[in-house]
């Protein structure tokens, strides 16, 4: 909001002194009138003083909406995003703008805590902007961000209790989204969403097919060149990521781990040859393999965007947990299944996937049987037989 520009308010110091006692006094109806007031009195006054932007700001937004009810979180952040004093800060509030999507609508005194609370639930899912899950550290550095535009939402007088207070903290984690076992995509699920998406756009149908069965993330998938898949072996190099941009670009992935090569199962390396040969014939093999349908590289934005404009209910991330799921359920062992999801340590899949490995509990529990000499049947441990006494 260009307030000087667009308003050429220029006031004396007498009646910025007054605007500041008056405008950021507790709201009341009369003071709603007082604000109207002194905004036209500002407007006629002469060329002495220069204007006091946080005070004309004052004004100018209770003016705007009235009440409070009719600002909108939109709204007030853009307003905010704009009075950032250097570029860097900008890009910052710019960048919690777009993620502020649920809350965007709400009216500012419509915002709970409760509301916020599910904001940072779905941001550790789904970024707003990649499609990628936030990591905790991300999260909580947003929800920072948003707390001090709501305190100068307070300070403004535009709401009277700043919600982010109403939430409870963050602990410090790994950051890492770990899925709920109902929370995992079904086979049938997986076929239905490939379904749908092939419907849609044939390289987003290869792409899911893709991410459903190797587990890639989705810069890396979005990151393969139409080279990164070897027809003899069949398999696909994971080198690099899509950088996102205008123009093709990649960069490198999020740790050294995540660089390996996976042998994909028949089903997907037909779906990839397919789609090589009916679209992307003729490419060199550094091209990217995935285009849209303008012929741009996408990219972890641009597809997340594309899940979210058909309302699929699932992220890119989905497909891979359904992928370590499938492998964890076969009895895959934990190093293996670390290393196909190109994981940084073990520690990190157990970390995430720990509550999926089948009988967990069970096998915790005949172990410690075992040590003591004790024969587990039916859930029941036992050291003698049936019927006679441990003191007999």
């Amino acid at each position: 909001m260009a307030l000087d520009g667009e308003l050429g308010i220029i006031y004396t110091p007498e009646v910025r002194e007054a605007i500041k006692d008056e405008a950021l006094a507790e709201s009341s109806a009369k003071n709603d009138a007082i604000l109207s007031t002194l905004r036209d009195e500002m407007l006629a006054k002469g060329p002495e003083g220069a204007p006091d932007q946080e005070a004309l700001k004052v004004v100018q937004l209770r003016t705007h909406a009235g009440t409070r009810r009719q600002l909108i979180v939109r709204d007030f952040l853009t307003d905010w995003k704009d009075d950032a004093e250097t570029e860097g800060t900008k890009r910052l509030r710019e960048n919690l703008v777009r993620q502020t999507v649920p809350l965007a609508d709400l009216m500012l005194n419509e915002v709970t805590g409760s509301a916020i609370a599910e904001w940072q639930r779905q941001l550790r899912k789904s970024s707003f902007i990649s499609g990628e899950p936030l990591s905790t550290g991300s999260v909580r550095m947003m929800t920072r961000m948003l707390n001090s535009a709501f305190e100068v939402a307070v300070k403004r007088d535009l709401i009277e209790v700043n919600p982010c207070s109403q939430i409870e903290k963050g602990r410090k984690g790994t950051g890492v989204s770990k899925p709920m076992p109902t929370d995992v995509m079904s086979v049938n699920q997986v076929h239905d969403l490939i379904a749908r998406l092939r419907s849609s756009s044939a390289a987003l149908g290869v792409m899911a097919e893709v991410a459903s069965k190797t587990g890639l993330r989705i810069g890396e998938l979005a990151g393969l060149r139409i080279g990164s898949l070897n027809t003899v072996t069949q398999e696909l190099s994971i080198t690099e990521q899509a950088a996102g941009g205008r123009t093709a670009a990649w960069k490198p992935l999020k740790s050294s781990t995540s660089k390996r090569r996976l042998k994909v199962i028949d089903s997907a390396f037909k779906a990839l040859t397919g789609y090589i040969a009916q679209y992307r014939g003729g490419e060199p093999l550094t091209a990217p393999l995935f285009v849209t349908e303008g012929g741009s590289q996408y990219n972890a934005s641009h597809a997340g965007k594309k899940l979210r404009d058909l309302n699929v209910g699932h992220t890119w991330h989905d497909f891979r947990h359904f992928y370590a799921s499938q492998l964890i359920a076969a009895g895959a062992d934990l190093p293996s299944v670390s290393k196909a999801l190109g994981h940084a340590s073990t520690s990190v899949t157990l970390d995430v996937y720990v509550h999926l490995l089948p009988g967990a509990e069970d096998r915790v529990h005949s172990a410690i049987a075992s040590a003591f000499g004790e024969e587990v049947s039916d859930g029941e441990s036992k050291n003698s037989p049936e019927g006679e006494s441990d003191s007999g």
